[in-house]
């Protein structure tokens, strides 16, 4: 099995093997919102082919609860209310189970778990309405290094507006140069 059959949206394919390249010795990146493990595969898979076994990858999600689309809520209801072992399983499937930690809590917990600056790339994709960006935004800004760490997320424009205000709103109280991709954003801090 390879991550392109593993189910779910991923159209930052160009983004993650960039970064992946640039990526510092014994980095450590997170990404937020996990779903199924269709991009953090391919990011594995990228990090396996360049031989950057020395990267630390962490999946956050809650596995569970109330997703943002329909087609989870039937996952969420089909898997007993959890898909971290349907997640897990494609990671092992993919050979990539061995790069890969996954973390089953709140995005803001799970930062808790790293310190300041510890992390090379943030990617956040996991709730979309304005508070719960705002809050992973703050969470996650810290844990990312200095001097040219990345903090992104996904869902960017105008079909998501909880996305894009909360992203906005950072960057002009971060006094960050934002960076759009499609319906990517990311900053280099």
């Amino acid at each position: 099995m390879t991550w392109d059959n593993i189910p779910g949206h991923f159209n930052w394919h160009h983004l993650y093997a960039r970064w992946a390249a640039q990526l510092p010795p014994n980095a450590v990146c997170v990404e937020v919102g996990v779903y199924l493990g269709r991009s953090l595969a391919f990011m594995a898979d990228q990090l396996k082919q360049g031989g950057r076994l020395d990267v630390r990858l962490w999946g956050v999600d809650l596995f569970g609860g109330p997703q943002d689309h329909p087609d989870m809520d039937a996952l969420v209801e089909n898997s007993g209310g959890s898909f971290l072992h349907q997640t897990a399983s494609n990671l092992a499937r993919c050979g990539v189970q061995s790069q890969i930690r996954l973390l089953q809590c709140e995005s803001y917990r799970a930062a808790d778990l790293f310190n300041w600056g510890e992390c090379s790339l943030v990617y956040l994709d996991a709730c979309h309405d304005f508070e719960n960006v705002d809050e992973d935004i703050e969470a996650w800004r810290r844990m990312v290094k200095r001097g040219g760490g990345i903090l992104a997320g996904h869902d960017y424009g105008k079909n998501f507006d909880g996305v894009t205000r909360a992203v906005d709103a950072a960057a002009v109280r971060f006094g960050w140069d934002l960076n759009i991709d499609q319906n990517t954003w990311w900053v280099e801090l």
